[in-house]
């Protein structure tokens, strides 16, 4: 009796352990069931595009990109939102393959949530924009790249892409920054009358204090499409609004205004043609163009 008391017992005992493995198994087989990868695999890449098709710029000057992470996979996945410095980085090297450091500085963040994932679908993408400002780029041809990447030891709870992708090359070319000249203002006479003509001619600046005056005898035009024509000297070359003040025979009396700007922008200075008309009411004509 007491052995099959025992034996009992015994079979009692080993049921309940076996019970508990078999729940303990059911339990952790169940977990890893149940649970999704926590890091994916997909296909992506990844590119860098400059934001016009100029890639040149002078010294000082700055270039703005488009970072562009694109699913090129059959499968939607998760991916970091594209963050400077979080999820990529910008590298600048010149002629000899030597990285140009990075001047912004490294920033401190906290761990990365659930928040900075973004389900990319299959042929979608998402883009960021960067720009130069960060390196001291002197004359030079330079090579641009940038790199995305996802890591571990985040609290990110959702499975997600994890690896790198390195973009494309993009060449850049930085230029001397130009040295800024004033162009000078000047004008013309143009007597297109069949009379000969006393021309007296003022030019005023910002404050109106006379910086010039001449008086010119201009004859009469050789014929209807051959007027006579004078050319000012050097009026002035410094920079800023001037008034021209016209006077005919010292009875007619015009004003036209003309300003100096530097010779190498698109719209450098005013270049003004007088222009003499028989004409009784409104002799005195002006033309503005650009120098």
């Amino acid at each position: 009796m007491r052995f099959d008391k025992g034996f009992r017992n015994t079979r009692k005992l080993g049921t309940i352990m076996v019970l508990l493995l078999v729940s303990f198994m059911l339990f952790t087989g169940g977990c890893i069931d149940l649970t999704e990868p926590k890091y994916q695999t997909g296909e992506l890449t990844f590119s860098i595009v400059p934001m016009t098709e100029n890639t040149r710029m002078p010294e000082g000057g700055m270039l703005t990109f488009y970072l562009v992470l694109r699913n090129v996979g059959d499968e939607p996945v998760n991916v970091w939102d594209l963050e400077e410095q979080v999820s990529y980085d910008v590298h600048v090297y010149d002629s000899n393959n030597t990285e140009v450091q990075y001047e912004c500085g490294v920033i401190s963040r906290p761990l990365l949530t659930n928040d900075i994932l973004i389900e990319l679908r299959p042929i979608k993408s998402i883009a960021d924009t960067t720009n130069s400002k960060c390196w001291n780029l002197t004359e030079g041809t330079y090579t641009v790249n940038a790199v995305y990447h996802t890591s571990t030891g985040e609290e990110i709870t959702e499975p997600y892409w994890l690896g790198e992708i390195q973009s494309n090359n993009l060449t850049i070319t930085v230029v001397k920054t130009p040295v800024l000249k004033p162009d000078p203002l000047i004008f013309s006479i143009w007597n297109y009358s069949n009379e000969s003509h006393r021309v007296k001619v003022e030019v005023l600046d910002e404050n109106d204090s006379l910086i010039f005056a001449e008086t010119y005898l201009i004859d009469a035009s050789k014929g209807k499409y051959s007027p006579t024509i004078i050319y000012s000297p050097v009026v002035t070359e410094t920079l800023g609004t001037y008034k021209y003040v016209v006077t005919l025979d010292h009875k007619f009396t015009a004003v036209q205004s003309a300003d100096v700007r530097y010779a190498e922008l698109v719209s450098s200075s005013d270049y003004v043609s007088i222009d003499i008309h028989d004409n009784k009411e409104n002799p005195i004509g002006f033309g503005v163009s650009i120098a």
